[in-house]
C-alpha cells in the first residue's frame, strides 16, 4: 500500500512517524494523521 505524504482526511502533512495515526494492530497508518485516526477508527464520528 502507498505511504501518503498528506493525511487523506484533513490534508495535514505527514512528515514524521509521530504525525501518523495508529491502526488497531498498533502499526502507524499509511493514510491518516494522529488527529483523524486513532486505534483503527476515525477520531470524530461525523457524516455529511
Amino acid at each position: 500500500m502507498k505511504e501518503y505524504k498528506k493525511c487523506q482526511s484533513c490534508a495535514m502533512p505527514l512528515k514524521k512517524a509521530e504525525d501518523r495515526g495508529v491502526e488497531k494492530t498498533l502499526e502507524k497508518s499509511l493514510m491518516y494523521c494522529k488527529h483523524c485516526y486513532q486505534e483503527g477508527e476515525f477520531a470524530q464520528k461525523t457524516s455529511l
